[in-house]
């Protein structure tokens, strides 16, 4: 919901299960959506980080380049936090890594229209 707060439609759907797979799914979409809103690699955990808690700490750098992030989303009105840096983020869209990862759960991501 964090995302999709910043930017509609980011993750298509949030799944609501108490299940591990729909879960870790969770994560997977919101790493997929801040990677496209401009969000580093370098800057992103891996979905094990958070699900069995194996590094919060890059969880919670993680949230801290995300409110960067925010100050730089087109048609975003709501509250950020952090600094807001000198320029946008280079566009996860020129990242081919990106290209390659499937979408999942419904995907979306992308600009909303």
């Amino acid at each position: 919901h964090l995302v999709n707060a910043m930017r509609p439609k980011s993750v298509a759907r949030v799944n609501t299960s108490k299940l591990a797979f729909k879960q870790r799914e969770n994560i997977e979409n919101y790493l997929k959506a801040v990677r496209r809103l401009g969000m580093q690699q370098s800057d992103c955990f891996v979905t094990s980080d958070l699900y069995e808690g194996k590094d919060l700490n890059i969880v919670v750098a993680n949230l801290a380049v995300l409110g960067a992030l925010s100050h730089w989303v087109d048609d975003y009105k709501g509250p950020t936090f952090g600094a807001r840096g000198t320029a946008p983020p280079r566009g996860a869209e020129d990242d081919d890594n990106l290209a390659e990862l499937p979408d999942v759960g419904g995907g979306g991501g992308g600009k909303a229209d």
